[in-house]
């Protein structure tokens, strides 16, 4: 665990995988995008109307894979965390909410049951925040990610290549070609076959991993630039401020810079896994001081940026509960 500013973060080293109306249908769609029939759903008395993010989703933009109700299996949403009141949902309760990623506007996410990786394509969401469809995956699109029992975990490069393995030591491309079997925990892909790893970077084409101890130890956010990456690291015994790293493919660390401490009200364990955007804002989650069981999400850039950008106080339709922040690779 990381701590800095009164929040508590785990390192992500070594852990690779770390509405409608009353008394009408809602269409169900199979899996190739085809009408298959009306449902009757029956629509609760309480809740609002909803609003419905705008697709193809913006790879500049970011997300949060909230709830609409917390602590309930299977009412998952998406909303940008600029309006988490506009809000995408048809997400199946066995969603794996840290694997889901943004790829040419569209989010590709694991599910444990049904097992796959799928595409997203949002469901009706009806005429009240209490409906939610009852067939989530079924107009979904699996992608070619062939395992005996579901995929464990998958990866996506800028470009849109997406990698997987089935819970064991070999990744796959898209469409079951092996592209590496070894030792290495693979935790983000860059182009050009770069993959970084617990200790370091590697290419894909010679599985030879370039050590880069500067970063490794305690790593809290990391994201591809082009064949490197940049990764967020933290503080040492002299100093608990996170730092900026650029990591070429040859594993040579450049310091970019520090970010600042995070807002002043900010407080308690991060309840959502730190992200790293492309353009290096660091997005974190935390707790309001002055009401602590209010959730907050908050950004930190190296110009000295530090700011709440989302906060429970305002009862948004889209919370965040068990949740995931969702960014372009």
């Amino acid at each position: 665990m990381i701590e800095q500013g009164g929040i508590t973060r785990p390192s992500i080293n070594g852990s690779g995988s770390s509405a409608h109306h009353n008394d009408a249908g809602v269409i169900i769609y199979d899996r190739d995008g085809g009408a298959r029939g009306h449902v009757p759903v029956s629509v609760g008395s309480s809740g609002t109307t909803p609003s419905v993010l705008a697709t193809p989703l913006d790879p500049k933009q970011l997300y949060v894979l909230g709830t609409l109700e917390e602590g309930s299996c299977g009412r998952a949403a998406l909303a940008a965390v600029s309006n988490p009141n506009k809000y995408a949902v048809g997400f199946p309760c066995g969603l794996v909410p840290w694997s889901a990623t943004i790829r040419n506007g569209k989010l590709v996410y694991l599910s444990n049951d049904p097992p796959g990786v799928f595409e997203f394509q949002a469901d009706p969401t009806g005429q009240s925040t209490q409906y939610y469809p009852p067939d989530p995956t079924a107009n979904d699109v699996a992608l070619k990610v062939p395992c005996s029992v579901g995929a464990a975990q998958f990866l996506v490069s800028p470009s849109g290549r997406l990698i997987y393995n089935c819970s064991t030591e070999v990744w796959y491309d898209e469409g079951g070609t092996e592209v590496y079997s070894g030792n290495e925990d693979i935790q983000a892909i860059a182009d050009g076959d770069m993959v970084a790893t617990t200790d370091g970077v590697m290419s894909l084409k010679d599985g030879v991993t370039v050590a880069v101890p500067e970063v490794s130890p305690l790593r809290v956010a990391l994201h591809a630039h082009g064949n490197g990456f940049h990764m967020v690291v933290g503080g040492n015994a002299t100093s608990d401020r996170l730092s900026l790293w650029s990591i070429d493919g040859a594993g040579t660390p450049t310091k970019l810079g520090d970010y600042p401490t995070p807002p002043a009200h900010v407080t308690g364990s991060a309840t959502v896994s730190p992200l790293l955007t492309a353009d290096d804002t660091l997005v974190e989650s935390g707790l309001d001081s002055t009401s602590p069981t209010v959730d907050l999400i908050f950004r930190l850039r190296v110009d000295g940026t530090s700011e709440v950008i989302y906060t429970e106080a305002t009862n948004p339709v889209v919370k965040l509960h068990i949740s995931q922040l969702v960014v372009a690779p």
